[in-house]
């Protein structure tokens, strides 16, 4: 297996002497030359249209915000933040809160033809993140509860049920338009880090090249797009298609995502994908945390879902309105075509509830492939399930009889210090109980989960230990809010 460098080389590497470092902020001037904060760019129209050299930086300005501006990456460039405060925060998302953004046509329906809806919306935020609307997948459309709405394919419009004007009824209307936050390329040698991504009708990312790094990012709220003419829906939060090899995801945060958080994905066809790693991230309520999916002729290969918690898989917004029914899985596996399937390694996570299976696999044996172990698995739901439910296994000492997996995983509680932080509280036991995966422990053996307990490396970024949305109180698809 091929080692990555450790972060501190890599951005040290990334802001070596020679490079240049370009600075953007709100107010900024994009007439400048973007080389200080006193002279910053104002847009990411701007960072786009220069051509940047490999090793060159682009650094936000945090406490700023960026909306609806899609982000296209040249190769072998750092993106990353500046100054004090929360992350820089880029949004997908039109506010509609003006009374005359909509027209009452009768009957509680009203229509809004903003002129950025040549786009489907993929989601509707209400509140500042208190609720959802509700999208009807449909040509014919039956709109008759609060929030329920549609996009109109054919006028570039939605209509929402609403009982008095929406503007009125919610303090705050976000339109999640159905695009991608950065821009589907091929390029490699590309770093994130310590940014916000919310509000994205699609994915934050779809296409990739190789050697992409992902550290310290938010991401949130993300899906929901129409996949085209009312066929179905989807959007997940980092996604990798087809042929993808050294990907990085390190100390993210995921939240309320219509399918998965992260996701290596292919259909049929003859490529390879290896070396990915997906470590140390925290994933709440997104209906996967973690799906890896591929058909006949790819060569799946090395790659590490390990460290990682992940918190009530299917409580989402998205949960109870998918077309295609209930999902609410922890790891969906399907690599049953594909061939090799070595060292897909899913260990030292933390599964915490979920409402339909842990593991689930489309096929038959379809998560044989798989090295599953160390991990600690508690919910009221099913353990796992393969062939859909043809072979299902309700109780861990089903699932244990039945496969080769989790032989030593434990079915305790974690106890974590904190809903928001879900740090490990001193008596829980995920303490010392995983196995060496390489990435730093501070005890006889590693913990299991995303944060070590009494262990905090030198970071170069906020992590998991910072700003931004670690402070989030934890929501269900219902907009309660969620206690241990």
């Amino acid at each position: 297996m091929k080692r990555l460098l450790p972060l501190s080389l890599l951005i040290t590497l990334s802001l070596s002497v020679g490079a240049t470092t370009f600075y953007v902020k709100n107010g900024g001037n994009d007439g400048a030359d973007g080389l200080s904060d006193a002279t910053a760019w104002a847009t990411i129209a701007k960072v786009n249209s220069v051509s940047l050299s490999s090793a060159d930086s682009v650094l936000f300005k945090r406490n700023n915000i960026w909306r609806t501006e899609v982000l296209d990456p040249d190769a072998g460039v750092y993106y990353g933040a500046y100054g004090s405060g929360n992350k820089p925060l880029f949004l997908g998302s039109i506010q509609q809160n003006n009374t005359l953004d909509w027209t009452d046509l009768g009957g509680n329906i009203w229509e809004n033809d903003n002129a950025l809806f040549t786009v489907d919306v993929g989601n509707i935020i209400f509140n500042n993140e208190q609720s959802c609307g509700v999208k009807i997948v449909s040509a014919t459309p039956t709109l008759d509860t609060q929030g329920e709405f549609w996009y109109d394919y054919d006028n570039d419009l939605i209509r929402m049920y609403s009982v008095g004007n929406p503007a009125l009824y919610y303090s705050n209307i976000e339109c999640a338009l159905s695009v991608n936050a950065i821009k589907k390329n091929y390029l490699d040698n590309i770093t994130f880090q310590n940014l916000d991504f919310r509000y994205w009708g699609v994915h934050v990312t779809e296409d990739t090249g190789n050697y992409i790094k992902f550290y310290d990012l938010d991401i949130s709220y993300i899906g929901g797009a129409d996949q085209g003419s009312y066929s179905g829906r989807f959007g997940n939060g980092l996604q990798f298609w087809q042929g993808n090899h050294d990907i990085t995801i390190e100390r993210c945060r995921f939240d309320n995502i219509y399918d998965a958080a992260i996701t290596p994905q292919g259909f049929a066809g003859t490529y390879e994908v290896y070396n990915m790693w997906f470590r140390n991230n925290i994933i709440t309520i997104c209906e996967y945390s973690y799906e890896i999916w591929f058909l006949t002729g790819s060569n799946v290969h090395d790659i590490y879902f390990e460290n990682n918690t992940c918190l009530y898989a299917g409580g989402g917004w998205g949960h109870d309105q998918r077309p295609d029914g209930h999902k609410g899985h922890h790891v969906n596996g399907t690599t049953y075509y594909s061939g090799n399937n070595s060292n897909l390694k899913i260990r030292n996570n933390i599964f915490y509830e979920c409402t339909e299976a842990v593991y689930h696999a489309g096929q038959g044996g379809g998560l044989s492939g798989f090295d599953i172990d160390y991990n600690c698995v508690v919910t009221d739901g099913r353990i796992g399930e393969e062939n859909s439910a043809i072979h299902v296994y309700e109780t861990w000492a089903e699932w244990l009889a039945a496969t080769s997996h989790d032989d030593n995983s434990i079915t305790s509680n974690p106890l974590f210090s904190s809903i928001n932080t879900l740090a490990l509280s001193s008596s829980s036991p995920c303490i010392d109980v995983g196995i060496d995966v390489g990435i730093g422990f501070s005890g006889s053996a590693p913990d299991i989960g995303a944060i070590e307990y009494n262990y905090t490396p030198i970071l170069s970024g906020d992590g998991l230990f910072g700003k931004s949305r670690l402070g989030i109180q934890l929501k269900d698809k219902d907009g309660k809010l969620i206690t241990l």
